[in-house]
């Protein structure tokens, strides 16, 4: 069975409980779109890709973050994240998590459970570290839009040369979700998501672009280990509070 990797990233729609007794609108084809890709994601055995995030500051202004993103399953991650004020990186080889701010030399490591997604979720759980993915890369993907949205509409689709570009949209009572899918020969893969928020008004509270797509590249064992310089210092990350 192929180790389905992309099951253990951290979501980001934040989706709402649902309604049930309250009826949906649900178009066939952005269902299919939606089950299509999580096909596509789930048969890999590795990936690499770059999201770059807009999430609103607490002063109502958007910040950059683009995180370059690479996953080996069941049990190797490397992640390195920018912005003007930010460098970071992630590593984990199945045995030890490790954190490194490039921007003042210091790191932590910390023993870690034997998979990705044990990993993920011990770290943010303990330490709020939020891993850059959105809920449509775990497999119950399309079965959690249909419980959390009263209305998935399949918006339009474009082809373009041996691509298609697919909009679809999930609505509810509190958010507009968005999404830019791409299918080519490999499958259906998410190239975008903007998720609006409705309580005063609907705004743009949280924009994603993923890009450089990898498919089952051949990641060498290496680019998931992590060794501390001489110079570098120690500093003990600090539980969330």
């Amino acid at each position: 069975m192929k180790y389905h990797l992309v099951y253990l990233l951290l979501g980001v729609l934040f989706l709402t409980s649902c309604n049930c007794e309250k009826p949906k609108y649900l178009e066939e084809e952005a269902i299919s779109a939606f089950d299509e890709m999580s096909t596509t994601i789930g048969e890999m055995n590795s990936c690499s890709y770059t999201i770059t995030i807009k999430a609103l500051k607490p002063d109502a202004e958007f910040r950059d973050v683009t995180h370059d993103v690479y996953f080996k399953g069941p049990d190797k991650m490397y992640i390195y994240s920018s912005s003007e004020d930010m460098s970071r990186g992630y590593w984990y080889n199945g045995n030890q998590f490790a954190y490194y701010n490039f921007l003042n030399a210091t790191f932590d490591t910390l023993a870690a459970p034997g998979n990705i997604l044990e990993t993920i979720e011990a770290i943010h759980d303990k330490y709020g570290i939020y891993f850059p993915a959105a809920d449509f890369f775990y497999p119950t993907f399309t079965d959690d839009m249909i419980d959390n949205f009263d209305s998935i509409l399949y918006l339009n689709d474009e082809k373009l040369k041996q691509r298609t570009i697919i909009d679809i949209a999930g609505l509810n009572a509190k958010k507009e979700v968005y999404f830019t899918l791409e299918k080519d020969k490999i499958g259906i893969l998410p190239i975008g998501l903007s998720i609006y928020e409705k309580s005063e008004g609907v705004n743009l509270a949280y924009e994603a672009n993923i890009s450089n797509w990898r498919y089952n590249p051949n990641l060498l064992d290496r680019l998931f280990n992590f060794k501390p310089r001489e110079s570098d210092t120690r500093v003990k990350l600090e539980p969330k509070k």
